[in-house]
Order: C-alpha cells, then sequence, then structure tokens
C-alpha cells in the first residue's frame, strides 16, 4: 500500500535520495526533508514541480467547498485569475491579520477585494491564534484548502483540526501532495500551493521576506533623486519629489543610496497607486511618478489599498 508523508504529502519511497518522499525505512511518517525541518530547521530545496491547472482541476473534480487563502501582502491579478478558475462553492480567506498595520484596516481590504478584483464570494479574515473558519467548515464534508505557498494553509487547518503532523515551515512548497486530514467524519485537504512569478527565489531569505509579527510601514520622502535597496536583492530610484510607504516585512533591510541603477526597467506610476513588489510587499506611491527598478523585477501596479 503506497504511504504518504503525514507532514507534506508527497508519497514515500525509499529508492533515490535524490528525490522527493525519501526514507530510509518505508515506516517511517515523515519524508527526510520534513524530518529535517521539523527537527533540525533545515531547508531543503528539493522540491516537486508544481503544475498550477493541474491543482485547480483537481479542486474543480473533488471538492465541495473551497477555502482560497492569501494574504495582503501578495494580492494580485495572477492570483485573483487562478481564484476566478475555481467554480465550486468557495470563500476567499484573508490569512495573517495579525501582522497588518493599524492603518490597514478590513473594510479597506474588502473595498480592495471587491471593487479592484471583483471578489464577490464571502470574504473571511483570520490569522494562526484566532480563526473564525470552524462555522463554515460544518457546511460541508469534502473541503479543500488552497492558495499560495506560504499563505499560511496547513497551520489554519491544523489549528482548526489538531492535526498537528503537517509540516508547517519557511520552506517553498511545504506541502507538496494533497494531504488529508479526517475531522469530525470530514475530509480536509490540504493542497499543494501555487506558485506564480515572483521575485523571492530563495527559500532561505522567506524567514526575513514573511512577516511574523505586525508590519510598521515605512515612509520615504522623497525631496531628490535617491534609490531604495531592498536587503540587497532590488532597488526602486525616484527622482521627483514624493511621498511612498513601504508594506513588507520588518526585518527586510532598505537603505537609502544615490547611487543610480545601471540595468533598469522605467515605469510610470499613478498617483495614490500600489506598486506590488511580487512576493515581497507593496509601495503605496502618492504622487505621480516616473521609477526605475532593476530590469528583471517583477512588478504590478494596482488603485492604490487607501482610496
Amino acid at each position: 500500500m503506497n504511504k504518504k508523508c503525514v507532514g507534506c504529502g508527497i508519497l514515500l519511497q525509499n529508492e533515490n535520495k535524490e528525490k522527493s518522499g525519501y526514507v530510509a525505512d518505508l515506516s517511517y511518517n515523515y519524508c527526510e526533508r520534513c524530518f529535517r525541518n521539523i527537527n533540525y530547521s533545515e531547508i531543503n530545496d528539493l522540491n516537486v514541480a508544481i503544475d498550477n491547472n493541474s491543482i485547480i482541476d483537481t479542486i474543480n473534480k473533488k471538492s465541495d467547498l473551497v477555502f482560497f487563502v492569501a494574504d495582503l501582502l501578495n494580492l494580485s491579478s495572477d492570483l485573483i485569475n487562478i481564484y476566478e478558475r475555481i467554480f465550486k462553492p468557495k470563500y476567499f480567506v484573508i490569512n495573517k491579520i495579525d501582522v497588518l498595520p493599524k492603518n490597514v484596516t478590513l473594510e479597506k481590504i474588502t473595498n480592495l477585494l471587491t471593487n479592484e478584483y471583483k471578489v464577490n464570494e464571502n470574504i473571511i479574515y483570520t490569522s494562526k491564534n484566532n480563526s473564525n473558519l470552524l462555522d463554515r467548515i460544518k457546511l460541508s464534508n469534502n473541503i479543500y484548502f488552497c492558495g499560495l505557498s506560504n499563505s499560511g494553509k496547513s497551520t489554519l487547518i491544523s489549528m482548526l483540526t489538531g492535526e498537528n503532523n503537517l509540516i508547517k515551515s519557511y520552506m517553498l512548497n511545504s506541502t507538496q501532495d494533497y494531504n488529508t486530514v479526517n475531522f469530525e467524519n470530514k475530509k480536509i485537504v490540504d493542497c499543494p500551493g501555487f506558485i506564480l512569478p515572483s521575485n523571492l527565489q530563495n527559500d532561505k531569505l522567506l524567514k526575513i521576506i514573511l512577516p511574523n509579527k505586525k508590519i510598521n510601514p515605512r515612509t520615504y520622502q522623497i525631496s531628490k533623486p535617491v534609490t531604495l535597496n531592498f536587503h540587497n536583492m532590488f532597488s526602486i530610484r525616484l527622482t521627483d519629489v514624493n511621498s511612498i510607504i513601504c508594506y513588507v516585512s520588518n526585518g527586510l533591510v532598505i537603505k537609502k543610496i544615490y547611487k543610480d541603477i545601471d540595468e533598469y526597467q522605467e515605469i510610470v506610476v499613478p498617483s495614490n497607486s500600489d506598486l506590488i513588489i511580487k512576493g515581497i510587499g507593496f509601495i503605496n506611491v502618492k504622487n505621480k511618478a516616473i521609477i526605475k527598478m532593476d530590469k528583471n523585477l517583477i512588478i504590478e501596479i494596482r488603485n492604490s489599498i487607501f482610496k
């Protein structure tokens, strides 16, 4: 009988140490990747390939109710496009609200979702310490949790069900296959996380990028040309008088430098818009600006959440 890792859901195998799901002994419950992450906090880059289309098809064929988990820093049109392709009854769950700064109210997020992204289904706000999903999961016996990798799906399921085996870590793709938890005669499925274009390419930076406490917005009054360097990952340069506010993890170091950017792309950001740095967070730009940024930076511009 095929056996899956209780942490990430991957099928266990003892034939190839270089492939996902390896265990020295098939009687073990965790694959080596999960075991070493749980016990030694090791981050292993050995991931299975994630196919967003396959996950969407599986959800549409097999689920009865869907909780689509996201967080504010990773809201983008790419993510909404995936959400719209799920046709089963669903909730849009904004997770990690405990890290939101005071000026980002739930009302503002609701307005952003409904007006900018046209999300018309039920919206739920939750966090790892305070979930109001329990009443909703009583509505079905076959529930799928999906969302971006590192959106907090596994943590929510663990909190709701008391199942503590699910892997919860800073690894990308912590959940590598469909992982089923039986809870009060219900089947709750933790799906692999969707993968979207992102500026974050290194698992080892996730602990810095993912906020674990309330975000402190950082405001910069621009009076002369300046380049902001974000943790040596990327830079943006503003030349005109402006005011910007950065909504990123507190652990991400931002340095003000006056050197220009060598290889860059140039974009026009309308007044009071959010410049989304995909995988990192967003920057609220108060005045219309022509912004230089690293050539390969993956961005999106939207109407500000603060409108």
